[in-house]
C-alpha cells in the first residue's frame, strides 16, 4: 500500500518552546508549515522557568509578548551568598537596561508559554500542527526532503514532502541522530537536583545563588506562586536518592514549610556543554538543544534555542517566499561561534571553581553590581 504523501514548504520535527516558536514566526511570514510532535498532549511540567529580554522582544515580534509578560515575574536582583549567608554580592538585574524595551531576567512558567504558542499557531491558515507522530527516516534530493512518519497510536507510516526540515526535537534529536551527525564536547561530573513547589501564597521575592562549593544551592520565586530550589549532588551521592522525599523536605525546609507547599516536580539533571558537529545536513537544520547543550544559567540554555528560531526563520521566508538565493541560509559562522565556547570552556570552569574555593573560607565586603 502507497503511503500517504502530505506536502509542505517547512516540515518543523518537536512543539516545544523552539519549534512552536519558529511555527510562529514562519506563520506571520506567510510559509506553508507542518509540526509534527510526538507527543499526544502537552509537557505540563516546569521545566525551564528564566528568560531574558532578548526572548521577550521575540515573542513581541510574533504579537505574544503581552500575553505571556502578564503572567511572568521579574526580578529585581540576584544575590551571591556565601556558605555561612553572609550576601557578597548583589547583582541589579532589575535596574539593567539593555535596550529591548524589557526586564533583563524574566521568570515564567513553561507550561503556560508552550500552551500560548499553541494555541497561536491558530491564528495562521498555512500552519498545522499534528500530534502522536514521530520521524522513522529521511532522504533528500535537490529539490527537499521526504520524511517517513509514524503515528504513535496506531502504528500506521506515511511521508511529508518538504523543501526544508527543522529539527526542534532536543538534545536526544532523532533527526540529528539519522543525519549521523555527533555531539561534540563534553559533560561536567557535578549534577543537580531541580525541585518546583507551589506555595499557598505569593513566594518571597528571593533570587539566591548560595555560594557553598560543599553543595551550591540556588533558590528563586518563579511565575505564579511556584518556588524552585536547585542543590548540587555530591559526588558520593546517588542522584536517585535526591529526589525522595525526606531528602525534598531536607532542601526544601530553610526557605519553605514543607507541610504548606506542593512538589511540582523534582528531577535530577547534569550540565552539558556539547555542540553539534554540524547543523545542518542539506535541506535539514538543526535548532535549539539539537544543535547545542548549555548549563541552563539565567535560561540561556532556551534562550540560545529561541534566537536560532528568529535568525533563521526570516531567512527561509526570504527564500521560499522572496526568492532569495539559498546562500542565505548559512550558519557555519553562527555554529564556528559555538564550537570556539565549548572548546573553551574547561580552562574558564576551571578557574571559576579554583576562585570560589579561595573565597569560600573568608567573607567578602558585598558588591553591588547594577
Amino acid at each position: 500500500m502507497t503511503p500517504l504523501v502530505q506536502e509542505t514548504d517547512v516540515l518543523i520535527v518537536g512543539c516545544g518552546p523552539v519549534g512552536a516558536l519558529t511555527a510562529n514566526l514562519l506563520g506571520q511570514y506567510g510559509v506553508r508549515t507542518l509540526v509534527v510532535e510526538r507527543a499526544l498532549t502537552p509537557h505540563d511540567q516546569p521545566r525551564a522557568i528564566t528568560c531574558d529580554d532578548e526572548a521577550l522582544r521575540i515573542y513581541q515580534s510574533i504579537g505574544l509578548a503581552d500575553v505571556l509578560d502578564a503572567h511572568m515575574y521579574t526580578c529585581p536582583a540576584v544575590e551571591l551568598v556565601g556558605a555561612s549567608g553572609e550576601l557578597f554580592a548583589r547583582l541589579g538585574v532589575g535596574e539593567t537596561d539593555f535596550g529591548h524595551g524589557y526586564p533583563a531576567l524574566r521568570f515564567f512558567s513553561q507550561p503556560f508559554l508552550e500552551r500560548v504558542l499553541r494555541q497561536g499557531l491558530a491564528r495562521f491558515a498555512q500552519v498545522e500542527l499534528r500530534l502522536g507522530l514521530q520521524v522513522e527516516s529521511y532522504t533528500q534530493d535537490e529539490d527537499g526532503l521526504a520524511v517517513t512518519v509514524k503515528d504513535v497510536r496506531d502504528g500506521t507510516e506515511s511521508t511529508v514532502r518538504a523543501r526544508y526540515v527543522l529539527a526542534c526535537d532536543g538534545g536526544r534529536s532523532t533527526l540529528r541522530h539519522l543525519a549521523g551527525i555527533d555531539m561534540v564536547g563534553s559533560t561536567y561530573d557535578e549534577g543537580m537536583v531541580a525541585i518546583s513547589l507551589l506555595l499557598p501564597e505569593e513566594p518571597p521575592a528571593i533570587c539566591r545563588m548560595v555560594c557553598d562549593p560543599h553543595r551550591h544551592i540556588f533558590v528563586t520565586r518563579c511565575a505564579g506562586n511556584e518556588l524552585r530550589v536547585e542543590c548540587m549532588i555530591r559526588a558520593d551521592e546517588n542522584p536517585e536518592d535526591m529526589v525522595r522525599p525526606e531528602r525534598i523536605r531536607e532542601f526544601i525546609a530553610p526557605y519553605v514549610d514543607p507541610d504548606r507547599v506542593r512538589v511540582l516536580r523534582a528531577a535530577t539533571y547534569i550540565f552539558n556543554r556539547r555542540v553539534a558537529s554540524r547543523w545542518r545536513d542539506g535541506r535539514m537544520f538543526l535548532l535549539g538543544d539539537a544543535a547545542h547543550l548549555m548549563p541552563p544559567v539565567l535560561g540561556q540554555g532556551l534562550c540560545s534555542g529561541l534566537r536560532d528560531a528568529a535568525n533563521l526563520a526570516w531567512n527561509l521566508a526570504w527564500v521560499l517566499e522572496r526568492g532569495a538565493p539559498p546562500a542565505l541560509l548559512v550558519i557555519d559562522s553562527i555554529q564556528t561561534m559555538w564550537t570556539d565556547t565549548v572548546e573553551s570552556a574547561p580552562g574558564t570552569v576551571t578557574q571559576v571553581r579554583a576562585s570560589a574555593q579561595a573565597l569560600a573560607p573568608s567573607p567578602q565586603p558585598m558588591i553591588a553590581i547594577t
